[in-house]
């Protein structure tokens, strides 16, 4: 037998007991399917404005901004995949102790532990924050996702699970990620979702 038969012979029995020996797990990670609108099986979008948009108009209904100044929030035609007619753009000062543009949603949840689910679409230096506000002046517990891509749209979505009374609510924030200190710049978000997955 010559030496690359052997080996063969070697690469053969190695890759028969590595791959013989595996098993599939039985831990399953389900996500729930992405979808504008969602699926009949989707867990319901708790954000009842999530594309910022109604009647084919550019609408902040339901959310909060931080700014009444149009220069720091207000609308975009740039969109990301089915992200219907707008988006909302932010615009952070590049200056991290300035306010900068933000807006957020409020969502009452039920009482008890559950797991939740956000999803949100951005583009640009920008950050969706889960904030759970347990009553004042208990602290809160924040969760983020952080955008960093300017030329593209991109999904980020994070699992978490939460334990509530009746009285606690959550804040979805959306705006600058204020880590990014430099000129004035712009973020868009389309398509939030917060989901109840139990």
């Amino acid at each position: 037998m010559n030496l690359i038969a052997k080996i063969m012979s070697i690469v053969l029995v190695v890759g028969v007991i590595v791959f013989g020996s595996c098993k599939k797990s039985n831990d399953t990670t389900i996500e729930p399917p992405n979808g504008n609108p969602p699926c009949a099986t989707c867990p319901t979008n708790l954000i009842a404005n999530s594309s910022f948009e109604s009647d084919s108009n550019f609408t902040l209904a339901m959310w909060n901004k931080w700014l009444n100044d149009t220069t720091y929030i207000n609308s975009s035609t740039d969109i990301p995949p089915s992200g219907g007619t707008f988006s909302v753009r932010v615009r952070g000062t590049g200056m991290p102790l300035l306010i900068s543009g933000s807006i957020s949603y409020t969502v009452s949840l039920p009482a008890g532990t559950h797991r939740y689910r956000l999803a949100v679409w951005g583009k640009g230096y920008g950050m969706a924050n889960i904030s759970l506000r347990p009553g004042f002046p208990a602290p809160y517990d924040t969760k983020s996702l952080g955008f960093s891509d300017t030329n593209a749209w991109v999904e980020l979505s994070m699992l978490d699970t939460l334990t509530t009374t009746s009285s606690d609510s959550v804040h979805i924030v959306l705006g600058p990620n204020l880590s990014f200190a430099r000129s004035p710049w712009n973020i868009l978000f389309d398509l939030c979702r917060f989901e109840q997955l139990d």
